[in-house]
């Protein structure tokens, strides 16, 4: 069995893998699926280093040419003058440290060859980097440094520690930036709109970072203040909007450490507007103590960072701060109205640095009321040390904030008695037609009276509202000034404006849809297949039900049967067959009958209202039922790549099935199937398949078809045909063979190689007394070893969720792990986790890393409780998700509560800015499709994990069919979130298994 091991540091950093993996062959079988797998891992805000190769210090490709002064050509397709420049202009940011590159800006539009000059290709598309370098760029991949040996053509020549003399003969050292960038980019570095998702600021960080490669550095492993970093961010690590636009302490003291020779004498002084820990990927940002304030009331900021970069110890440092107008520029100017400053009156020696908190400001008695942000400027005896210019980076001037700055109001206060003034917020910040915006009012001077228009006047009387902290829902989209009054006796009353951004929903009434549900069952007296279709929008939908008769089964009786879905509903058909045959399909009764079922919607409002999912149940006798969930798939998102399907197992308590389904209506679809062996040492390739349109077809025992005696395994799925989309999924059943357990099943869903990712969250891991228990699955597809680490936040026992530690267990190539009860063993190894008998539960996050890189892997967990009636266990799965697959809005569907069924809610902050969030509740009646209750739940901390038990009964009482929609309204942050449909209308009823119900992002 793998040991996994609590690590005694967890040193996190921000990066990517900058360099693509190539597979080797394991098994020739699967060799060419799993190279297909090998996919670079997106832009990540953190990775483990544990056992890497770089413990306690940055690490560093091999030194190139140390003793040279490099020349690079900026080069590239498709890219503007400006644009070239733009990158330019961050190579020579290493010249102000040491004197390391001569630049030139070719004005052509070609890229240039082999010929052993070193090149920046600026906005190279991936055809031209894979014609170019053989290399392919996804979308995710931000840039690659490229180096080119005399000898072995475009081989990386890596080693562990700095060596001054070089790595060889290195006659050639490329840099390319993805053009794949999702957003434009501009040679203006404050251009509205260059973010942390693209633009100037992370495409101008890129050319830093990668060139920052060919210098000999590699990405920051350890930040920990006994490696000498202290909280320091770097170029080398950058994770947003901020970093790539001057160099840090880390960055200038290894350059200047290693190319002594070619310092420079230099006094440099930056002021970080956030500071980046070692900590459960700490992503802590500048912030202000308020939002508002008015004339002569204070303030204060905290979370900055003033550091000496440069190579000589400074003079008197001053950090003054301003209020800058919103909306134009995005730097503060000596002009701007300054609020206060901070002296170093001693200045700074080389390296030193400072993190700063509540520092104290005041607003000017004369400053205008309006809408600022709050940025600083850094000086050294009087001047900036580093000349500033417009787009040009500069580490001497920040804003408060990230991506977008943090506003601040400056009120107008009322005359007359107590003055008032009027202020307010509102959530979601970018609200969308029909969604309900929560209004907060903020006003000074203890207002009794409130007098609010919301800008709406064709909402009629729901235009106003005297209510202190109301709520509105606009139909349209559009832009609303809102404006609040409020009013006491002995005051002149105060009002205030704010606009309120409302977008369209998708679609206009006349969108279709069509989700495949991959399996609908009637097995007499063993299972039965229950389905819930739903209809979140504003319009009557007409639904088409299409049945394929799986021939896999002998069955027959395929068709069509249509019904109408108004707004807002949600219905639960306990028996799909039998609904079918009610509306006329010749569905055969008293035998083993089930296939595909394809839900088309038509006329609904948006793109994403509609919604349809499965239960599949087997009967426990004078219990109650056992069964799992799976969601209706769109077909525009089935796969046509590689899947893969993980976890499966074959020994004494369970087996696994395998099953695939055709999701074209036209074509048929042929398709190869592997079968890893769990521990990766070799592989299984079973005949090709081939599909029908819409046929299902399933390999029961499937590790025991591919090799018998094989105990656990992962599977590739590799499609023979072109184009033609199917779905792919795994069951664990409990049970040697069917009638050997509770027969209770958990449903595993395929992973496309286009969604592998190295990081991933949980939602849940739980022990509850010896009731319930967590088993975690991991999985390397990468074919060089790898270690998984992941970090348990337990929330039931810690209320606001506290870390057990970090912990990492070891794999082989394409090796899976089963852990089976993983709370227990973390607590062996030392994990801060309470004596067992009591109740855990909480979020887990997982990385997958290899070396020096991040790699793809897949981790999951299976969470059961043991049968109190029969022989064997109930449980559900569910797999860990990219942090991209968290949401701001999410709609959870399927929520029961009757005489057999409660459904469980959960919530997770996802930690993606490592910030509280708040999120809001909304509970819907399926029967009416009404609004039944609206609730801010409880704010969540990083990776907490809070659960809401029968959150029907507790939330809308008398609902026994609904579903919830949950968005944030506070903090910027993203969530996960689930439902679990369990058997008994409470605790300790039915066999209290659980079918897990995933949540649906809005689109």
């Amino acid at each position: 069995m793998k040991t996994i091991a609590r690590l005694a540091s967890f040193a996190s950093f921000a990066s990517f893998a900058s360099s693509v993996s190539s597979a080797s062959s394991v098994a020739v079988a699967v060799v060419a699926v799993a190279a297909a797998l090998l996919v670079p891992a997106p832009a990540l805000h953190a990775q483990a280093s544990s056992s890497a190769g770089h413990p306690g210090n940055e690490g560093c490709w091999c030194g190139y040419q140390t003793n040279v002064v490099r020349s690079y050509v900026i080069r590239g397709v498709g890219s503007s003058a400006s644009q070239k420049e733009a990158a330019a202009d961050m190579i020579r940011e290493w010249n102000r440290y040491a004197n390391l590159f001569n630049v030139t800006v070719d004005s052509s539009s070609s890229l240039g060859s082999q010929n052993g000059v070193n090149e920046v290709n600026v906005l190279i598309s991936s055809a031209d980097s894979v014609a170019r370098y053989g290399i392919e760029l996804e979308s995710s991949v931000f840039g690659v440094a490229v180096m080119f040996p005399d000898s072995g053509f475009g081989q990386f020549n890596q080693c562990k520690e700095f060596d001054p003399s070089g790595c060889g003969p290195f006659n050639e050292t490329d840099v390319v930036v993805n053009a794949a960038f999702p957003t434009g980019w501009t040679g203006d570095w404050y251009a509205t709109g260059n973010d942390s998702t693209g633009g100037t600021a992370m495409v101008q960080a890129t050319v830093l970072h990668e060139v920052g490669h060919t210098l000999g550095l590699h990405h920051v492993f350890d930040l920990a203040q006994g490696a000498g970093y202290g909280n320091s961010l770097s170029t080398m690590n950058y994770l947003n909007d901020d970093v790539g636009k001057y160099l840090t302490r880390m960055d200038a003291k290894t350059i200047r450490t290693e190319y002594s020779g070619a310092a420079r004498s230099l006094v440099d002084v930056g002021v970080y507007p956030f500071v980046y820990g070692n900590k459960r990927y700490d992503q802590t940002y500048a912030a202000l103590s308020k939002g508002s304030a008015l004339p002569g009331e204070g303030l204060t900021v905290s979370n900055w960072l003033v550091q000496n970069v440069g190579s000589q110890a400074t003079g008197p440092i001053r950090i003054t701060f301003y209020l800058v107008p919103t909306g134009g520029r995005k730097y503060p100017q000596p002009t701007d109205t300054a609020i206060g400053s901070v002296d170093f009156g001693g200045g700074a020696p080389v390296d030193a640095e400072q993190e700063m908190n509540a520092t104290p400001l005041v607003v000017p008695a004369n400053a205008a009321a309006g809408d600022y942000w709050v940025g600083a400027i850094a000086t050294v005896n009087g001047q900036e040390d580093s000349a500033y210019q417009v787009g040009k980076p500069n580490n001497n001037r920040f804003l408060v904030g990230h991506t977008e700055p943090t506003v601040f109001r400056v009120l107008q206060g009322s005359g007359g008695g107590t003055p008032l003034a009027a202020d307010f917020q509102f959530a979601p910040s970018s609200p969308q037609a029909g969604q309900a915006v929560g209004f907060q009012d903020l006003s000074r001077g203890t207002p009794t009276g409130w007098q609010w228009d919301f800008g709406d006047p064709s909402s009629g009387g729901a235009n106003a509202s005297t209510t202190q902290n109301p709520e509105h829902a606009y139909q349209q989209a559009g832009t609303y000034t809102v404006r609040l009054t409020v009013s006491k006796s002995g005051a002149t009353s105060s009002s205030t404006t704010r606009q309120v951004v409302v977008s369209a929903k998708p679609g206009g009434g006349v969108t279709s849809s069509a989700l495949l549900v991959p399996v609908v069952l009637d097995i007499p007296g063993r299972f039965l297949s229950e389905l819930t279709v739903a209809n979140s929008g504003t319009t009557t939908a007409t639904v088409r039900l299409r049945y394929t008769a799986a021939t896999a089964l002998g069955a027959t009786g395929s068709g069509t049967a249509t019904f109408t879905l108004g707004p807002g509903r949600q219905t639960v058909i306990p028996d799909t067959l039998a609904f079918l045959r009610q509306k006329g399909l010749p569905i055969p009764t008293g035998s083993t009958q089930g296939g595909s079922l394809r839900v088309e919607f038509e006329g609904l409002s948006n793109a994403g209202a509609g919604y349809a999912s499965a239960r599949t149940t087997a009967p426990i006798a004078g219990v109650g039922r056992a069964g799992l969930s799976y969601p209706g798939v769109d077909v525009t998102q089935a796969f046509t790549e590689p899947v893969a399907v993980f976890g499966l197992r074959q020994n004494s308590t369970d087996r696994s099935n395998f099953a695939l389904v055709n999701a074209s209506t036209t074509s048929p679809v042929t398709l190869n199937v592997y079968v890893v062996k769990g521990d990766g040492t070799g592989s299984f390739q079973f005949d090709p398949i081939t599909l029908q349109p819409g046929q299902w077809d399933q390999y029961g025992n499937i590790l025991t078809q591919a090799s018998p005696g094989l105990d656990e395994g992962w599977i590739l799925v590799d499609p023979v045909t072109t184009g033609v989309p199917y779905l792919a999924y795994g069951v664990f059943n409990d049970g040697a063979a069917p009638g050997r357990g509770t027969d209770d099943g958990s449903f595993v869903g395929a992973i496309a190689d286009s969604k592998v990712d190295a990081l991933l969250g949980i939602p849940a891991v739980v022990e509850i007394g010896d009731k319930y228990s967590s088993e975690l699955m991991l999985t390397n597809l990468t074919d060089k070893p790898a270690q998984a680490y992941f970090e348990f936040v337990e929330s039931l026992a810690h209320k606001g969720g506290a870390s057990a530690g970090v912990f990492s267990v070891d794999l082989d190539p394409l090796e899976q792990v089963i852990l089976p009860d993983v709370v227990d063993q973390m607590r062996q190894v030392g994990g801060d986790i309470g004596p067992k008998g009591a109740a855990y539960a909480g979020s887990l996050t997982v990385l997958f890393s290899a070396q020096d890189q991040l790699v793809p892997g897949l981790a999951g967990v299976r969470t059961s409780n043991p049968s109190i009636t029969t022989p064997g266990r109930f449980g559900l799965f569910y797999a860990g998700d990219p942090f991209t697959s968290s949401a701001r809005d999410a709609w959870v569907y399927g929520l029961q509560q009757n005489a057999s069924t409660r459904t469980n809610l959960a919530v997770v902050n996802a930690a993606t800015t490592n910030t509280p969030i708040t999120v809001r509740l909304e509970v819907y009646d399926g029967d009416t499709g009404a609004l039944v209750k609206r609730q801010t739940l409880e704010p969540l901390q990083p990776n907490e994990w809070l659960q809401y038990d029968r959150v029907l009964l507790t939330y809308a009482p008398g609902v026994t069919n609904g579903y919830a929609r949950l968005t944030v309204v506070s903090g910027d942050g993203t969530f996960f979130a689930y439902g679990v449909v369990n058997d008994g209308p409470a605790p300790n009823t039915g066999t209290s298994d659980g079918s897990y119900v995933s949540m649906v992002v809005s689109k």
